[in-house]
């Protein structure tokens, strides 16, 4: 959000000189447009506090004094600061490539995540998206969380800021059961600078199995396809590559018919076996247990 880089003044929208009555009058009418009660865009609870926080400051004169002094330091030092931050980025940069050159495998501070894929999909190379929550300290306040014992405007005095990065992972074909490929280094409050690596399981391709007719081949689906609807591929032995929808709510055990360019072998269909991950991470953890919360308050 853009806000998050202004100071005090610049999210108020005043002047560095302001009389507090000009401060208290932009206060009230910012809020008046950006309270969650009448606004419901994704950035007004953000925004609110940042006025808040900015009101709190600005409108005594003790803390303002000490913000104003605050902030002329930081103003002399904000250019400098940022060569220092692109310097030393640039270092690190050329550091990794150095260090990635050749080929890396994981180490005991590694952080490993299995993906299960096919046989065709092993023999003939795919793509897998990996997403992966970087939490890094704040630029600002160096994680401290406050800045000249003022909370942080920029991290809201959290000390850290999130961003959720989805990385396309290229998996070669040819690659071997136990393989390791490395993604890119992950930091959060528990893992930082860490390597993350994909460790590769192949699966079998699907059996066929004979009923009557038909003919049914046994699909694991992710739990969280079955509920919002997705789409599966698989591979069938003589066939190739078979693309199917799930359409949303689909259970487990519920048959999918295949379309099928040649029906004389009989009429396939995939029958729907839910996959659900061996472990889970804090922040899945959290997202389950509002989903939680809301179906009980149906």
């Amino acid at each position: 959000m853009a806000e998050c880089t202004k100071n005090l003044y610049e999210i108020l929208g005043v002047n560095y000189n302001a009389s507090f009555n000009e401060i208290k009058l932009a206060y009230k009418k910012l809020v008046r447009i950006y309270h969650p009660d009448v606004n419901n865009s994704k950035d007004s609870e953000i925004k609110f506090k940042l006025l808040n926080n900015a009101y709190e400051i600005l409108s005594d004169e003790a803390k303002r004094k000490n913000y104003d002094e605050l902030l002329s330091i930081s103003k002399k030092d904000n250019r400098r600061e940022r060569n220092d931050v692109i310097s030393i980025k640039k270092e690190k940069k050329e550091e990794f490539k150095k260090e990635f050159k050749k080929e890396i495998y994981p180490d005991n501070s590694s952080v490993i995540k299995e993906v299960k894929i096919s046989e065709t999909e092993a023999n003939e190379g795919c793509i897998r998206t990996v997403n992966i929550l970087n939490k890094q300290i704040c630029p600002k306040c160096m994680g401290k969380k406050t800045f000249g014992g003022i909370k942080c405007a920029f991290c809201l005095g959290e000390g850290e800021k999130s961003e959720l990065k989805k990385i396309d992972v290229k998996i070669k074909k040819g690659v071997k059961e136990g393989g390791y490929i490395f993604v890119d280094k992950v930091n959060s409050s528990a893992l930082y600078d860490k390597k993350l690596f994909l460790k590769i399981s192949i699966e079998p391709d699907r059996k066929l199995y004979f009923e009557g007719e038909n003919i049914i081949v046994y699909v694991e689906v992710p739990f969280y396809d079955l509920i919002l609807g997705g789409k599966k591929e698989i591979s069938i032995q003589n066939i190739g590559l078979v693309s199917f929808d799930i359409p949303p709510l689909t259970k487990e055990g519920d048959r999918i018919e295949l379309n099928m360019i040649n029906k004389a072998q009989g009429q396939f269909f995939a029958e729907i076996k839910a996959d659900f991950p061996d472990k889970i991470s804090e922040e899945e953890k959290k997202i389950y247990l509002k989903l939680r919360e809301l179906n009980q308050k149906l």
